[in-house]
């Protein structure tokens, strides 16, 4: 039949109206509509080959290429397995390996200027604790023994001024930490026996600071038992004197 005698006719899929160049033509020809049409084909094989028997696929008989198994598949492939690891063996082994291990992408080396040689980082670390000093809790970047016990350089001032004082005055028995002295204390003044307000810091008359039993400059040594909790004020009001 001639084609211009053949009048236009609504696609299967998309419903347009095109002019067909075969009598029997039920789609367009658009990228879509083709899709649509080999789908259509494989469906119809598939119910034709179910009312006939025989799988919805057809099956092949070949071999393993890595151990020689006879194996049944349904596609057509180039190499066929009979497990993954007979796969990755294939591979790893180069054995007609789509991709040479001479082809550029693998032969080729890394250049000595690429990002990949370049040093890893160095990973940060972060430390937690409470401070011995003010006995804040803080998170920190760990770089010195240092930052496992104070929050701040301030704290590692204030607490090394007092060693250094009693350094001076060749007194210095071992490390005095506020935080142990207030606990042992119950957090009470031992001078005039009122709590303290630990929120405070000097110089708050009430604020918490450390006091000296027998004052350094009467030959008192820095040591934990030589040293007890006190008021800022009760402390400035004691001096150098010794309190019985």
């Amino acid at each position: 039949m001639p084609t211009d005698s053949i009048s236009s006719r609504p696609c299967a899929h998309c419903r347009t109206n095109f002019e067909p160049s075969r009598p029997h033509q039920r789609y367009c020809g658009s990228a879509l509509c083709k899709r649509a049409q080999m789908a259509a084909l494989a469906r119809a094989s598939r119910a034709r080959r179910k009312l006939m028997g025989l799988p919805s696929q057809p099956q092949i008989d070949t071999e393993c290429a890595w151990c020689s198994k006879q194996i049944t598949v349904t596609s057509n492939k180039k190499h066929h397995f009979c497990s993954m690891q007979h796969s990755a063996n294939f591979y790893s082994k180069n054995k007609s390996c789509e991709v040479p291990w001479s082809h550029p992408s693998r032969s080729t080396p890394v250049p000595k200027d690429h990002p990949c040689r370049l040093p890893a980082p160095k990973r940060r670390v972060f430390v937690a604790g409470t401070c011995i000093q003010c006995g804040k809790g803080f998170i920190a970047l760990q770089k010195t023994s240092m930052q496992y016990k104070y929050c701040s350089r301030k704290c590692i001032r204030y607490s090394g001024k007092a060693q250094h004082r009693a350094r001076k005055k060749e007194a210095f028995i071992e490390p005095v930490y506020r935080q142990t002295v207030f606990a042992r204390d119950n957090f009470l003044c031992r001078l005039c026996g009122d709590p303290m307000d630990m929120s405070s810091s000097p110089p708050n008359p009430m604020a918490p600071t450390i006091d000296h039993i027998i004052p350094l400059a009467n030959g008192g040594m820095h040591e934990m038992s030589n040293c007890q909790s006190a008021h800022f004020i009760c402390n400035s009001r004691k001096g150098n004197r010794i309190v019985t």
